[in-house]
């Protein structure tokens, strides 16, 4: 179509942008790298590298209006915590990989992200604009935890 889209990420809290790409400065699934004025770091990162995507900056807001509590546990040393989960390749680019409320811990310890397998399934294993692949977590025993449904295979479980 000719149309180029260039993508970033922020919050409010953040003024609103973090980082983003630049017509030479983009890579696939990424959203680009660190404004100028701001660094980025990810925070306890497991094994994959993945964790709380951090920011500080002078784009940073000082505090929730009359909210300490929401203040001190959202901006710790000068670290804005933004609950987003993600990593940085060694070039410095910022992938996101999920909501840190939405981590599912495994039995064994294991932090599984159902943003990241759903789209890993849905870019490798079912490539197709008609098929949506939906990870589920399960709280009963004696049951597989996960149930991926690919929509193509199921179409009862596609989303309309």
């Amino acid at each position: 179509m000719g149309i180029k889209l260039i993508q970033g990420y922020g919050l409010t809290e953040t003024a609103p942008v973090l980082s983003a790409e630049r017509r030479s400065i983009m890579r696939k699934g990424s959203v680009g790298k660190a404004m100028k004025s701001v660094e980025i770091k990810i925070c306890d990162p497991n094994e994959n590298g993945i964790g709380e995507i951090i920011a500080k900056g002078p784009n940073i807001m000082i505090g929730y209006y009359e909210n300490d509590a929401a203040t001190r546990n959202a901006i710790k040393d000068g670290w804005f915590h933004t609950g987003d989960m993600g990593y940085m390749d060694s070039d410095g680019y910022l992938f996101i990989t999920g909501r840190k409320k939405n981590v599912i811990v495994l039995s064994n310890g294991k932090n599984v992200y159902p943003e990241e397998l759903e789209q890993l399934l849905n870019n490798i294993f079912w490539n197709s604009a008609e098929t949506t692949a939906i990870l589920t977590g399960l709280k009963f025993p004696k049951i597989p935890k996960f149930l991926i449904f690919p929509t193509q295979i199921f179409p009862h479980f596609a989303i309309h």
